[in-house]
Order: C-alpha cells, then sequence, then structure tokens
C-alpha cells in the first residue's frame, strides 16, 4: 500500500483495505475493535449485503456509497455506510455506522464535537493516496463530507437559537465566535472537496488581536475546568497580517491544544499558566505563547516538525508540521525553545500586511 500505515490505524471510524476477492489485506483499530478477526469482508457482513458487496465494488457506476448492514463482534447486527476509493487492484473501504428512522432518512448525531470533525478532515486528507489514477476520490469525499456537515447544521442551528439569550446576559460575543469556528470548518470541507487553495473571495486578512482573542473565548472554559490561568498581553495596534484569519486560528489553536496537554503532563500539582503576548514591529509581528508544563527533551525539539512523529499515544504528528507549513508559505517562520519539567516557549513571526492607529481590545 502507498498509505501511511500509522495514521490509517487510528482513523476514528472502521476502515479496510480488500482485494478483488474481498481478501482483508488491511484494517484500522476501529475495524478491529468493532468486529469479529476475518479474512474476508464479506463475513462481516450479513447475508442480504454480500450481492450488494459484490455489486458495489464492481460497479460501473460508480456509486459513491452503499449501505448495508453489519455484524459486530456479539453478532448484533448495525448499520453502516460503506464509501470506496478504488487504488490499482486494491479497494479502500470507509465504514460510517448510522441510523434511519421511519422515512428511512439518515440520522446524526447533533453534538459530535467539531474539533474531531476538524481533525478528521486533516487526517484523512493526509493519508489518502496521492495518485493520478485516483479519480474517483472526490465522490468519496464528496460523501463523507455528508457525514460531518450534518451534526454542524444542527449544532450552528442550537446556537443561533441560544444566542438571544447569551445577548440578554451581554455574552453575545460567545455565540458569535462559536458560528465563526463552524464557519471556519466548513470552509475546510470545502476546501478538501476542491482539492485546491481557497477562494480568492473567501480570504479574509488575520487581524492579530481580534483573532487572539477570539482563540482565547474558545480555552476559556476548558482552562477554568482544569485550573490553568491564561493571560494575554494584546498588540498595541491594530496589526493586519499577511496571512488568512481562519489559518491563524488553525495556527493558535493547535499551539495552545499542546500547551493545555503539557500542562496536563505534570504531575507536581504546579498552578498551569499559559501567556499569549503579541507585538507588532515594521515589517513584521511576533506571537508568543508560553507555558510552564511539563516540557519537551532536546530529541522531541529536533523532530517536533517532521511529519507524522508524535509523543502522544493517540497523536497523528500532522499538528505542528502543518502549522509549519502554514507560516513558511506566508512568508514567516516558528521558533521554539523548551525546559523538560519547566515549559515551553513557542514564537510565531509573520508578516505585516497593514498597520493601523493605535487601538484598544476588550
Amino acid at each position: 500500500m502507498t498509505l501511511n500505515n500509522n495514521l490509517l490505524k487510528n482513523l476514528p471510524f472502521p476502515y479496510f483495505v480488500i482485494d478483488r476477492n474481498f481478501k482483508i489485506l488491511f484494517q484500522s483499530n476501529k475495524a478491529l475493535e468493532e468486529f469479529s478477526y476475518e479474512k474476508n469482508f464479506l463475513a462481516l457482513a450479513d447475508e442480504p449485503s454480500r450481492k450488494k458487496l459484490n455489486d458495489f465494488l464492481f460497479d460501473t457506476n460508480d456509486s459513491p456509497y452503499l449501505n448495508i448492514c453489519m455484524l459486530k463482534k456479539n453478532l448484533k447486527a448495525f448499520s453502516v455506510r460503506v464509501y470506496k476509493l478504488r487504488s490499482g487492484e486494491e479497494f479502500h473501504l470507509f465504514c460510517f455506522p448510522f441510523e434511519l428512522d421511519s422515512d428511512d432518512r439518515l440520522q446524526v448525531d447533533p453534538l459530535c464535537p467539531k474539533n474531531e470533525n476538524e481533525k478528521n478532515i486533516h487526517v484523512i486528507k493526509e493519508v489518502l493516496p496521492n495518485n493520478d489514477n485516483l479519480a474517483s476520490i472526490g465522490k468519496l469525499a464528496a460523501g463523507i463530507v455528508h457525514e460531518i456537515r450534518n451534526p454542524l447544521t444542527a449544532v450552528k442551528g442550537f446556537i443561533q437559537l441560544l444566542k438571544p439569550y447569551l445577548t440578554e446576559i451581554g455574552k453575545e460575543y460567545y455565540a458569535d465566535v462559536a458560528l465563526e469556528e463552524i464557519n471556519r470548518t466548513n470552509e475546510i470541507i470545502f476546501e478538501f472537496l476542491n482539492n485546491a487553495k481557497p477562494n480568492e473571495r473567501m480570504k479574509r486578512p488575520a487581524h492579530l488581536n481580534k483573532i487572539i482573542k477570539d482563540v482565547v473565548i474558545l480555552y476559556k472554559s476548558e482552562a477554568i475546568l482544569r485550573n490553568i490561568k491564561i493571560t494575554v498581553e494584546y498588540d498595541e495596534k491594530d496589526t493586519v497580517l499577511q496571512l488568512e484569519e481562519k489559518q491563524l486560528k488553525h495556527i493558535l489553536t493547535n499551539i495552545l491544544n499542546n500547551a493545555i496537554e503539557a500542562l496536563n503532563d505534570r504531575e507536581d500539582g504546579v498552578q498551569g499558566f499559559i501567556h499569549i503576548a503579541a507585538k507588532s514591529f515594521e515589517d513584521h509581528a511576533v506571537i508568543a505563547i508560553e507555558d510552564n508544563g511539563c516540557g519537551m527533551s532536546k530529541e522531541t525539539q529536533e523532530r517536533l516538525f517532521l511529519p507524522f512523529y508524535s509523543t502522544k499515544e493517540n497523536g497523528t504528528g500532522i499538528g505542528m508540521p502543518l502549522c509549519k507549513k502554514i507560516i513558511e508559505e506566508n512568508g514567516g517562520h516558528i521558533e521554539i525553545s523548551s525546559t523538560v519539567n519547566t515549559g515551553t516557549t513557542i514564537k510565531v513571526l509573520l508578516p505585516v500586511f497593514q498597520e493601523a492607529k493605535l487601538t484598544s481590545i476588550v
């Protein structure tokens, strides 16, 4: 196989690679967890589904998905929507459990976490084969996107219903930030589907202070729950950076996620803190994120930006390499200094697009 086995094993849904005779060549950990060990994929499906699978695999109309019934380890049957991707003589099957109501409409969980959806999109994008012969990738993506967009739409609707109540107590900004994050996720999905650079009309330069404020709001509740103090020094000017708003959010959320996890790994009961400081100069701005977490060894620092390298049990190893790629593509660079059991400081340097008058941030 040409795919990265380490990432594929940790996909958050059952995934199989089979040959033309349905022999299982590879399967994800989630597949092993859900199903009994079998050498043939057909043995995992109920009798009526087996003929459907055969037709689906070699369907000349190239149907994007098939709904079948599969058997769990306890022999309990449940419905699965299978998407296929052909690579030479191999077939990649992505399996999404679902339920049908009385009108045969797909039911999804409206509370599926946004950050998990976003993470899954990035993982799938990284591990899918990069092959000119795989024209069906677009059809696969078009199908999978509905499994993600449906819960996002439900969550967006709930937030819009809650917004008037938040307005009454002066907290409508929280709803606005949450809705912006959902829209950002939808834009990532759009880019994934089109497998191209973002539409020029969708690009919005990043206002440094606003983005930092939005990201801090996202982590405020989690920080309180984990007894972490987050402090911020905003830039004195309303600086606008030469990268997209959503790109800066992606960078900052990745770094903050790592900082929080590093603080969770400390076992000495020290009060956790994360300090964010932004400062702009004539042609560039610096964002420094400092924490007093567990820190990193010299070896980890040297390998941090290598694709698929991770010290986390369930880490994909694509977060920081992707951040570095975004930063460098926008003419900036990233610096890291860290000491084990002391903490880490990450500095992101980015070019300034324009600089406005002195302002304040609340």
